[in-house]
């Protein structure tokens, strides 16, 4: 399926330094070179060319279909699910590189690998004097992991000297423009070759603009084409910022969706993907518009990071509303507290914006989850704005899609599930097009003990829209984990990278139910050192999460086995450990 992918003039490369570039290129020539690759083309290629797309910042682009068309060279027509090739040689790949790493004597300070499950490489920087195949718990080993989805990335450096740089890139080029205003998108008709794509170009130009329209991030400006539209097109400031979207239509089978997000002013191509459509039906050409329409505006949309790319040092009006929308801000204790000034003053300034109330809502709720172990008050407070900011949401627009996830989170963090469940199941259904958002819902599924319907959300997420879930290995784990099958969730926790307590606790929980305590020990011996109130702060600590019982007890049994007893004499509603809480997911 396609997906986004973005096509920048200069590529966000925040994963990766000029030296690390040097380093990984130097040891992917001396794969290149080595017996298990030199006699082998095919694999050689495909390595270079997920390496290189990975060091460039371009996870998004690792799909099957873009890998066999761009890599090997295939036709546009190709269809991944009748030809496997690109399968095929990830597999010869994995084998190859283990058999290149297994017969080197001595490490360069770099390891290359290809996780299963996806064509994303992981690349390891580690000590020159580190011996292959070490395996320190200690927390003192020197590696950096990069098996991170970007948008992580993201939100751990871009705040820092990699928004700055690609300012300054971006203003060099455009001239320095203020966000101080709002967000515009300009719609262009829909382009097509031929009568018979005519009547799908109309029915997505009379599709898009409202879909758009409803997630109310952006001031939307329809197509003049479209048949009776006598509303006038937002009138702009100076100081807005605004996007040309340009679509069109493929005549390939099925038909694509193409399109493409522009800077008009320096005519500079900022985003562009394509969507296969499911069918010409109305039913599933209004799916795939909300589809796109989330790839646009959603989090981890186009606009969103596009403003996070050249705006991202500043804080203004309804811009703010959109870059909230990556929620990774809320785990950012420089980026969080300018984030909720901004967006208090938004509403501030325009208390009729209904989507303004209900992304600060959400804001405050999903922020709560910081607090449920040792700041009882703060928590309590920031869930009565959160349920002020709601309900003005919904005073304005009800029915509205941002008014229903700011409810949803705020029931969330009332406990109140069953109105969680009402709510998610609403969004799910009516609103299917974003993917990211169900993830959020999935790992929470999963700690309401519903395992079994989390991973159906990871399935579909992975198969049907084509996403990397490398960085969500630990909730996948967990979901099998609920299910009883702590052989899955052993291999899927093996692989994660995340030193999250959380994590590691569900990690030694598992290794206790498969009878592995000698492994186990290390991890639990670093978790009492590290956390010497481990035993009396852990069933506060995730009831406070809104774990239910019966998932506790699990992770209690399987920790107990693996040696770390923990005590399960206090309330739930006792809030006194001091765990530092999980960051939302």
């Amino acid at each position: 399926m396609g997906g986004n992918q973005p096509y920048d003039l200069k590529p966000v490369t925040a994963a990766f330094t000029a030296t690390e570039k040097e380093l990984v290129q130097n040891e992917l020539q001396n794969i290149l070179g080595s017996n298990q690759f030199a006699n082998a083309p095919i694999v050689r290629t495909f390595l270079e060319y997920v390496t290189n797309e990975h060091i460039a910042g371009r996870d998004d682009h690792l799909k099957a279909y873009t890998i066999a068309t761009e890599a090997f060279g295939r036709s546009v027509d190709f269809d991944p699910s009748s030809d496997t090739i690109v399968r095929t040689t990830a597999g010869r790949v994995r084998n190859a590189l283990k058999a290149y790493y297994d017969a080197r004597e001595a490490t360069s300070g770099v390891e290359i690998s290809l996780p299963k499950g996806g064509y994303v490489p992981s690349i390891e920087f580690r000590d020159v004097q580190e011996a292959p195949g070490s395996d320190r718990t200690d927390g003192s080993s020197s590696f950096r992991s990069t098996f991170l989805r970007p948008g992580v990335l993201i939100a751990c450096c871009l705040f820092a000297m990699v928004a700055i740089a690609l300012v300054v890139i971006f203003l060099r080029q455009t001239g320095e423009r203020p966000l101080s205003g709002n967000v515009v998108i300009n719609v262009q008709p829909t382009e097509h070759v031929g009568s018979d794509l005519e009547a799908l170009a109309k029915e997505i130009d009379l599709r898009l603009s409202p879909a758009l329209s409803r997630i109310r991030l952006a001031r939307i400006s329809p197509p003049s084409s479209i048949p009776g539209t006598n509303d006038p097109a937002p009138s702009t400031d100076d100081d807005d910022i605004v996007f040309t979207l340009k679509t069109s239509i493929a005549g390939v089978s099925p038909p694509e969706l193409r399109w493409q997000l522009v800077d008009p002013e320096s005519g500079f191509l900022l985003w562009a993907s394509s969507e296969p459509l499911s069918g010409t039906s109305s039913d599933t050409i209004e799916r795939d518009i909300y589809k796109v329409s989330f790839q646009i505006l959603g989090e981890n949309g186009a606009v969103p990071l596009a403003l996070e790319r050249y705006h991202g040092e500043l804080f203004t009006n309804q811009a703010c509303l959109s870059r909230a929308q990556l929620m990774r801000a809320v785990e950012n204790a420089t980026v969080y507290p300018e984030m909720r000034e901004c967006l208090e003053r938004t509403v501030e300034r325009f208390p009729n914006d209904a989507a303004a109330w209900a992304i600060l809502s959400t804001f405050y709720a999903v922020r709560t989850r910081y607090y449920g172990a040792e700041e009882p008050e703060e928590r309590l407070k920031l869930i009565e704005r959160a349920e002020r900011a709601a309900a003005k949401a919904e005073e304005l627009a009800p029915h509205a899609y941002l008014t229903k996830v700011a409810l949803m989170q705020l029931a969330l963090s009332q406990q109140r599930i069953r109105a969680f469940d009402e709510l998610q199941e609403h969004i799910r259904a009516k609103y299917p097009g974003n993917i990211h958002l169900e993830l959020r819902i999935a790992s929470r599924l999963t700690r309401l003990g519903r395992g079994s319907e989390a991973l159906e959300i990871y399935r579909k997420a992975e198969e049907d829209w084509g996403i990397n879930l490398s960085s969500n290995f630990a909730d996948i784990a967990l979901a099998h984990f609920v299910e009883g099958d702590h052989e899955s969730a052993y291999r899927l926790m093996s692989r994660s990278t995340s030193n999250q307590l959380f994590v590691l606790l569900v990690k030694v929980a598992i290794m206790g139910k498969l009878g592995l305590e000698e492994d186990a020990a290390p991890i639990v011996e670093k978790l009492v050192a590290t956390h010497p109130d481990i035993r009396e702060a852990f069933y506060p600590w995730f009831s406070g999460l809104n774990w239910v019982d019966p998932l506790l007890a699990d992770l209690a049994d399987g920790l107990a086995k693996a040696g770390l007893v923990v005590k399960a004499d206090q309330l739930a509603s006792d809030k006194s450990g001091h765990l530092q809480a999980e960051a939302p997911l």
